[in-house]
This record gives C-alpha cells, structure tokens and sequence, in this order.
C-alpha cells in the first residue's frame, strides 16, 4: 500500500533535515518569530491514515519566545504546557517537560486528544519543523515525528461550515432562554446536542424537537449539532 504523504500538495519554503533521536545538540536559541503564536490543528498524518480533529473542537499550539522557550496550548478537551530546547539553526525542538490537565470530555475527543499527546508531546523527543503554503495562501506548519507521521497546522482556527443542504431557521440568536427550531424541509430529527467550544456536551436531545431551554446553560459561544436523516447541521450560538 502507498503510503500518503500531504507534503507533496504544500509550497515548502525550508528544506527537511531529521536526525535521530539522541544525536542533536541542542542551543537555547530564541524561536524565530515565524513559529511564534498560535497554530491550529488542520490534522494528523499517521501513515496511510489521516486524523481530523472532533466536530465542535479547535485544537491548538502556541509557542512562546525565548529565554523561557516553551509552549501551551488545548488538545480538545484538556489544556497542556510544556518546556523546550530548542535550535532554530536546524528548525527542530525538544519536548522537557509535558504537562496536561485530565478531564474528560468525550471517547472522540479524548481519543484524538491522547493521540496528539502520545505522539506528538512526548518528553525528550526531537520534533522537526518546517513551514509550508496551503494552496488557499494560508500559512501552514507541519511538525514531523518522523518522515511519514506529521501533524498539520494553520494559522486560522477551522471553521464551522453549515452543511448548505440542510435548512433550519434558529432564532432568536443572540438568545436568552427558549431557541425556537424551525425544521423548514421536514427533516427526521435524528438528535440535537450543544457543545461549548472545548468540545463539552452540554444538552442532547432525540427526535423532533422545535424549541430548546437554554436558560441554565452559561452565557457564551455554544456550537448546536442537529443530526438528520440527511446529514449533520452546525450552527453557533450566543448564549446571552
């Protein structure tokens, strides 16, 4: 079986240098300043397989500027922290010291979560890097376990896209309390749920629903899921 590699579709503006685990020297160098910032999880190469983040979560890494090299970030469910050596001579790092908070959200979003963790976060391992073009323009980064296995970043956070095809009107929005669903094409309402935006399931409901209470859920950006017996709709919402 061929195996899939993204890289061929990218613009690669630096070549690929890897090295061996144990055979890089390692100088408290500052980052250069087009790591700096926060990165967006597009995916996860893993051999012939690709891993897309859960629905209604943005992953994400932010990288910090020396004398403290370091790096946070949320896997989707957790916050995380970790200290680094760094060379940016060679466009490499080294993870130090991993730290991550443990709740539990979801089996989908902890599954993806503890995969970028145990792959990518792993303490004394060198991580190459190097920065890329998406076709669209966008800067990407893509950070390499090795030639085959990488995860893929931009610089934006992945959009909710509606699914066009699927026609509801949910009003008021901004809402209160009571969201009124009006289901236009007389879909089969096959569940409601809404997340917040690290991927927690607030409220689920089964069959057809027209209004939702959302009087005790927290003020705030909520993102409702209605699956249908023609597909999934995503909308956001403000909680007010």
């Amino acid at each position: 079986m061929k195996r899939i590699t993204k890289v061929t579709m990218y613009a690669i503006k630096k070549p690929l240098l890897f090295l061996l685990l144990g055979f890089m020297s390692f100088y408290s160098n500052a980052q250069e300043s087009e790591l700096l910032g926060t990165w967006y999880i597009n995916n996860i190469i893993f051999g012939d397989i690709e891993f897309n983040p859960p629905p209604a979560v943005q992953p994400y890494i932010t990288f910090y500027n020396s004398p403290n090299n370091y790096l946070d970030g949320h896997g989707g469910c957790n916050n995380y922290s970790a200290t680094l050596d760094y060379d940016s001579s060679a466009s490499f790092y080294q993870i130090l010291l991993f730290d991550s908070l443990s709740e539990i959200c979801s089996p989908e979003i902890n599954g993806f979560e503890n995969f970028f963790f145990d792959y990518f976060m792993v303490e004394g391992y060198n991580y190459q890097y190097e920065f890329f073009t998406f076709s669209n323009g966008q800067d990407g980064l893509i950070i390499y376990l090795d030639p085959f296995d990488q995860a893929v970043f931009s610089r934006s956070s992945l959009s909710i896209s509606d699914n066009k095809n699927i026609d509801f009107t949910l009003y008021p929005n901004p809402v209160n309390d009571i969201l009124q669903i009006k289901n236009n094409n007389a879909y089969q309402i096959i569940s409601i749920r809404i997340y917040d935006l690290i991927g927690k399931l607030l409220m689920a409901k089964k069959g057809n629903v027209d209004q939702l209470d959302l009087s005790s859920l927290n003020n705030g950006v909520l993102l409702l899921e209605i699956e249908t017996d023609q597909g999934v709709l995503t909308k956001k919402l403000i909680k007010e």
